[in-house]
Order: structure tokens, then sequence, then C-alpha cells
């Protein structure tokens, strides 16, 4: 259930939380890991050049040319075109996983099950009124605790690439929120109604 792509670019990457930090008990340096880095990256490079799967661009397309620096631009996409496809691949992420929305919906059907059984008889008297507000209050948080539940679960699987892409100015952090906000609206107003 990973994408290999993102695989690739943990293994790649300098902050790779599966490689240990610690060595002979001493915690390495900035300078170390930078260094290990360089070393990794250099090897990888030059297994490649020395591969048969080396990618010879000329060799493929004759009419292919190399991209040079000037020709690659640094500006960001707009905000509304950012939020458009962050909404997608939010919902798209949950249209995937859908044992996070079956968990909330069995959560909110046992709750509503024991506020049943807490909170069946009320009456108009001023007990009565107060058993009211507690079960609201109750309804309230219950509601709030399973909203707040799916973010806790999901976001550290997702938080190395949101840090990856946002510190490449991919998108903004606004946009991200934003469209994890819009995907979840569907759930979020199904689920407290059943």
């Amino acid at each position: 259930m990973s994408n290999p792509a993102d695989y690739y670019m943990t293994v790649m990457s300098a902050e790779n939380p599966n490689e240990t930090d610690v060595v002979d008990g001493k915690q390495k340096t900035e300078v170390e890991c930078l260094r290990d880095y360089s070393k990794k990256i250099s090897y990888l490079n030059d297994q490649y050049q020395q591969s048969e799967l080396k990618n010879d661009f000329a060799y493929k397309c004759s009419t292919v040319t190399e991209v040079h620096m000037t020709e690659i631009s640094n500006t960001m996409t707009s905000w509304l075109y950012q939020l458009t496809l962050l909404s997608a691949r939010s919902g798209l992420n949950l249209w995937r996983l859908p044992g996070a929305t079956v968990v909330k919906l069995f959560a909110t059907v046992i709750t509503g099950f024991f506020v049943d059984i807490l909170f069946q008889e009320m009456k108009g008297t001023m007990e009565g009124v107060q058993n009211r507000n507690g079960c609201l209050f109750f309804i309230c948080t219950a509601i709030s605790f399973n909203a707040i539940q799916t973010i806790i679960l999901l976001f550290p699987e997702e938080r190395p690439v949101f840090l990856r892409e946002v510190n490449n100015k991919m998108y903004s952090v606004s946009a991200y929120f934003f469209g994890k906000l819009i995907s979840e609206v569907p759930s979020t107003i199904i689920v407290p109604i059943v």
C-alpha cells in the first residue's frame, strides 16, 4: 500500500527515517548525516550510470533535447488550482481507504446506541432539561472526537510526503488544509446524520 515513487524518495532522502542516526551510542551530527547522504547519492548515481537500464534519451528519440536550467520555471500554480488538485487527491485517498469511514460510522452507531440507552426517558421537568443539556453535550463531544480521530490516525502516515511537497514548494499549507477539509465534508455531514 505504498507508492513506489514515494518509497524511492524516502530511500534517497537525507532525512530517511529508516536509517539510524546513532553510531556507537552517539547521535550523528548534521555534517556526518549530509556526508553519508552524499556518499549514498554518489553510489546510486554511479550504479545508474553503469547500468544497462540507463535512460539514454538520444537513443530513445533523436528529437528529444536536454532541459536547461533557464527553461525551468519556479513559479507556483494558483491557489485555487492547488486546492482543486489537493481536494481531489484527498478524496481519492478516502475512497481507496474506506476502512476509516467504516470505523467512524461504526463508532457513531455504537455511540448512538449508548445515548439512546442513557437518555431514553427524559421528562419535561427541570431535571429533564438538564439531562437534555448533558445529552447534547455528549453527542457534540462524540461527533467532534470522531472527526478528530480520522486526522490523528491518517495524518502521521501522510506527514513525510506533506513536508517534502511543501518544502519543494509544490503547494501551500493553506491549500493542503482546505483541500483535506473539503474532501472530508461528505463524511462529516453523513456520519452525524446517521
